[in-house]
């Protein structure tokens, strides 16, 4: 999530840079006082936009989608501008401008002023993006089922990627909760180790050496390095995390 807000951050700096130093629109400006204040307006209507997709962005992976897709990416593209360009032409005409907010012009407003910054800023914004993880590919986001099995030969369970939560071991086997089609949390008791699940599922991710999780079930990290839990989507039971894995944990959650 920081590194989300982060991004959002620096789109808002670039465009405000890009409007102070570059000056590439007559905006009107040039004899108020409070000039780069009123530019840095333009900036902080992206930011606006911005923030709830954010959240919404989150939602969907997290709880809805569980991941996402370059339908999705586009779609968040396409919004991003739309919003931003519409907030931007209210700002400029009631703000900047001091006039009435009329619509006839919002499209020929888009056209000149935000169109030339999408096609500036769009390419490098989704490549930030896709290098951040934020973007992957939709051939590869399709629930897969997979099967775990263990030593014994009725320890088997074949089920979507994307109803695993955790695995918690005891002794010589390994509790492994999951969701049911019902949505309710379900649990078997597997004769295997961690280790072997693992390479059946590779997404799944160590928090403890007596649990994996799956990262895409994370709902928040709770306490520090040395007394931290994880709570996750559908689980009452919170998950200890140990100071061995709580950075890797962290950046999961921040990304």
């Amino acid at each position: 999530m920081s590194k989300r807000l982060g991004l959002s951050v620096g789109l808002m700096v670039v465009v405000t840079f890009i409007l102070i130093f570059m000056e590439p629109y007559d905006i009107g400006l040039k004899i108020i006082r409070p000039r780069n204040l009123l530019l840095m307006g333009y900036g902080f209507c992206v930011l606006i936009v911005d923030l709830p997709l954010i959240v919404i962005e989150r939602e969907l992976v997290l709880r809805i989608k569980r991941k996402w897709t370059l339908r999705a990416e586009l779609t968040y593209h396409f919004l991003l501008f739309a919003l931003t360009g519409i907030l931007i032409y209210a700002y400029d005409l009631s703000i900047i401008k001091h006039e009435k907010l009329y619509w006839n012009h919002l499209m020929s407003f888009g056209i000149q002023f935000v169109l030339p910054f999408t096609i500036l800023i769009q390419p490098v914004l989704f490549y930030i993006r896709k290098k951040q993880g934020v973007l992957i590919k939709e051939t590869a986001l399709e629930n897969r089922e997979i099967q775990l099995i263990g030593k014994n030969k009725e320890d088997r369970l074949t089920l979507p990627d994307n109803q695993l939560l955790f695995f918690k071991s005891m002794d010589n086997y390994v509790k492994i909760f999951y969701l049911g089609s019902d949505g309710k949390v379900n649990a078997i008791m597997m004769r295997t180790t961690l280790k072997k699940l693992a390479d059946q599922a590779p997404f799944m991710a160590n928090c403890h050496r007596s649990y994996m999780i799956d990262p895409f079930h994370i709902k928040e990290l709770k306490g520090h390095k040395q007394n931290a839990t994880l709570v996750l989507n559908h689980v009452l039971e919170e998950i200890p995390v140990s100071s061995t894995y709580f950075e890797r944990i962290k950046n999961l959650v921040d990304g």
